[in-house]
């Protein structure tokens, strides 16, 4: 018996055969999983949503949320399923430290590190073996952020 939840009635969840997911977590797809990658009790996904290889999704995490315009249309149709409306995109070596919120259409680069409590807004781009610091808040609408770069709240 599974303690997670995996909802394909908005997309199918294709997940490797070494994932690990967390109890209480939840997947809402359409989502793609790489290998090696790991989902934290608690963590929820939204898709439309890919994750890369060796990807780590801490506890309580939030990926892919749905913007606030999103989430009032769901409303509004009286929608079940909490799902984005595009894509967010996570590359390999990532690690989402606990209670980070990152937005729909957002783009996370390779080897990422995002610490705990973290909020990415949506049309962010993060470069590859960059750093986003404990408590930061990157807000668009839209924001790109160069490779090898290190942010963090004051």
């Amino acid at each position: 018996m599974q303690d997670y939840l995996i909802d394909e009635s908005k997309g199918k969840v294709v997940l490797p055969i070494d994932i690990k997911i967390g109890k209480n977590a939840e997947l809402y797809g359409p989502i793609t999983i790489g290998e090696g990658s790991r989902i934290a009790d608690g963590a929820k996904l939204y898709g439309p949503l890919r994750l890369g290889k060796n990807v780590y999704i801490g506890l309580n995490a939030k990926i892919g949320y749905p913007t606030y315009g999103n989430l009032r249309q769901m409303l509004n149709e009286h929608s079940k399923v909490i799902s984005g409306g595009l894509e967010t995109v996570i590359g390999d070596d990532v690690f989402i430290d606990n209670d980070v919120q990152i937005y729909e259409d957002s783009k996370i680069g390779n080897n990422v590190k995002v610490w705990h409590h973290a909020s990415i807004r949506e049309k962010v781009e993060i470069g590859e073996n960059s750093m986003v610091g404990c408590y930061t808040v990157i807000d668009g609408p839209i924001v790109k952020i160069g490779k090898n770069t290190f942010i963090h709240a004051s």
